[in-house]
């Protein structure tokens, strides 16, 4: 019986995995800090002096990084290149407009659970 063949890691570039990129490239790090700042949710974990401001985070980072691998094609020629404020943009309608969805959706969690 064979074993089920493990799917290779998302890579980014010369930086490897989303977390190595996170913490290597300034211009990554600024581009899911702009994709959360658009939406108004904290942009690092120090932003987040309440419950509900580490759970909107958590929200926003998991969104941000489903978005930017299933969208890949939207924003990696632009990486360590473009301007990030019209890369963000340009993602953001790029997603709406393939899907009709926003990268992070509202968020609906209770911080009292």
């Amino acid at each position: 019986m064979s074993e089920p063949q493990k799917e290779s890691p998302f890579r980014i570039g010369k930086y490897g995995t989303i977390g190595e990129a996170y913490a290597s490239s300034i211009w990554f790090n600024k581009f899911i800090a702009g994709l959360c700042e658009y939406y108004g949710y904290p942009t690092t974990g120090a932003e987040c002096h309440t419950k509900k401001d580490k759970q909107m985070h958590a929200w926003a980072m998991m969104n941000v990084v489903w978005a930017i691998k299933r969208y890949r094609r939207l924003w990696i020629d632009g990486l360590d290149k473009y301007d990030i404020d019209i890369l963000v943009d340009s993602f953001i309608r790029g997603v709406h407009d393939l899907d009709g969805q926003d990268v992070i959706p509202p968020f609906k969690g209770n911080a009292d659970v």
